[in-house]
């Protein structure tokens, strides 16, 4: 019977773990994550005591850990209710010794108590909330282990202890030059975010205008006591922190290399797998793609071509138009094969010496289109899906989504088309566009950085982020469409969430009228745009 409930408790714990579990890191978290809450203690036993302490000692210099928790459970078992705390900790402290390979010896160990011992190590492969909960679960499972009722509180205890302490954010951004009006949006949507914050942590500004002093800034930021930096904007900038082994950064672009910091970039490095993602959903084929020569629109367009020609037979249909100037019938007509028609008729007209009336026929194997280009450059491109009669569902990319956000007017030129957005564009916030937003999610990022994991994310106005394991953030985007008349909608209403922003103006509403939930979100955009920079050489421009 007791064979059969260890086995029994076994089998919950990898069940438990296995569900939690979404990658393993190639080593333990260090002691510099929190998995270490207390100095090693000084354990004094009595002298009946010693033999078995001697014995734990010998045993893990020999790193014969099978052994070294037999003596310590029987350690344990022997002391005092003080005693048995510091034994505990002291266990937890050299365990963290143990590699993978040894531990999932442990795991696999016959003895219940000593696998009980190896499913604990392996929560130190957990990051976050899933720290937590493999913690939680453990003592669920096996609450007569001898670590549940002590050890397991007291790395709780800790862990929530890191989650709750006030940090000290940095924010570096370049005030005084080409980039001063783009780093205002962003400091106003950091501040916005801090606004709605608990308020608890300190923010400190720097103005790096000159990329030169960037290494000088960041000294100075740490100097001064910054737990985290957001910033700073430019590759160069991120480039220079890179070579000289800077860390604790949420790094306001991406430098297309992997680092020891963590990189957010404004455009989204994984929109082109999301466009695809959904099309293989929806099962499509055949697909063209009419798209300007923009760079960003060209770089996306050459994404999404490499990643569908590695997994799907037929290629896309790719038409590029010049951005200034466009003939866009001409373009619209090669991409639909309708010139070729058109140049048939005007075969036939010549050879019949006379003219004909004819509308062109274009392909019909289509089954979706791709427009890439921005609102302005896919309205005019509207009357000549229009012209041609197409009856295909249209999709468009990111660049779609409306510079003021929500409050952008409707938009009947873009009618039915569908695209990845921004949340903050499909629900009212105070949120003026999308730097706004990019200040908001790099604050929620920097915040919420030590409780990010894979399979972790947390909702900004961007979109759902999470923290890949070559340290790039993940954006996943809200799939929207603009309806007939214009207005923007999420293409699946049942699935979106909304930013918290969006859960307290619903909140509000309920106990404020308009004018004056006007009136608030007005004070509090002129009440965070009023702070201006001083120009100090070394000390941060202000701190609050």
């Amino acid at each position: 019977m007791l064979k059969n409930n260890l086995l029994k408790y076994i089998l919950l714990i990898s069940l438990v773990l296995g569900l939690i579990s979404c990658t393993v890191p190639p080593k333990p978290i260090p002691a510099e994550r929190g998995v270490v809450p207390f100095e090693a203690p000084i354990l004094q036993l009595d002298s009946r005591l010693e033999r078995l302490q001697q014995a734990r000692i010998e045993t893990a210099k020999k790193a014969d850990w099978v052994s070294y928790i037999q003596y310590t459970e029987a350690l344990w078992e022997q002391s005092t209710d003080d005693q048995r705390a510091l034994i505990l900790q002291d266990t937890w402290i050299t365990l963290q010794a143990v590699e993978l390979e040894a531990q999932q010896a442990l795991i696999e160990n016959g003895a219940s108590r000593v696998s009980a011992w190896g499913w604990l190590l392996s929560s130190r492969q957990q990051q976050g909330l899933n720290f937590k909960r493999a913690l939680e679960d453990l003592q669920q499972v096996i609450p007569d282990a001898s670590f549940s009722q002590n050890l397991i509180p007291e790395l709780l205890a800790h862990f929530e202890e890191l989650r709750t302490k006030p940090r000290t954010i940095a924010v570096m951004l370049p005030f005084s030059d080409r980039l001063s009006a783009v780093s205002e949006q962003i400091r106003a949507g950091i501040l916005k975010a801090y606004w709605q914050s608990n308020q608890n942590d300190k923010l400190i500004f720097f103005n790096t205008k000159d990329p030169t002093e960037i290494l000088h800034q960041y000294n100075n930021a740490k100097q001064a006591g910054a737990d985290i930096i957001i910033g700073p904007l430019t590759p160069e900038a991120i480039q220079t922190l890179m070579d000289n082994d800077a860390t604790d950064l949420i790094a306001l672009n991406d430098i297309d290399q992997a680092a020891p910091f963590v990189q957010f970039s404004y455009r989204n490095q994984y929109e082109a797998q999301q466009l695809i993602y959904h099309l293989e959903l929806e099962h499509y084929r055949h697909i063209a793609v009419l798209t300007s020569d923009n760079e960003t629109d060209t770089k996306l367009t050459h994404q999404l071509q490499s990643m569908w020609s590695k997994s799907h037979a037929f290629p896309l249909t790719v038409q590029s138009y010049p951005q200034r100037n466009p003939n866009l019938r001409a373009e619209m007509s090669k991409v639909l094969n309708a010139d070729a028609s058109q140049s048939r008729a005007g075969h036939l007209s010549r050879s019949i010496n006379q003219p004909i009336e004819f509308f062109p026929r274009t392909r019909q194997d289509f089954e979706a289109m791709i427009l890439m280009g921005d609102e302005k450059q896919i309205a005019i491109l509207q009357p000549q899906l229009d012209y041609y009669l197409i009856d295909l569902p249209i999709y468009g990319s990111s660049m779609l989504t409306p510079d003021s956000l929500s409050h952008a007017r409707p938009n009947r030129d873009l009618k039915n088309i569908r695209f990845p957005s921004f949340p903050a564009a499909l629900e009212t916030s105070p949120l003026q566009n999308g730097l706004e937003a990019f200040g908001w999610d790099s604050f929620l990022i920097a915040t919420q950085k030590h409780l990010l994991a894979p399979g972790l994310m947390v909702h900004g106005a961007m979109g759902q982020h999470s923290i890949t394991q070559t340290n790039k953030v993940f954006t996943k985007l809200t799939w929207s469409r603009f309806l007939p008349n214009g207005r923007l909608v999420p293409l699946y209403p049942d699935k979106f969430s909304p930013p918290y922003f969006g859960q307290l103006d619903r909140g509000l509403e309920t106990s404020l009228s308009k004018e004056e939930m006007d009136k608030i979100r007005q004070d509090l955009l002129d009440e965070i745009t009023q702070p201006r920079f001083e120009e100090l050489p070394v000390r941060p421009s202000f701190t609050f």
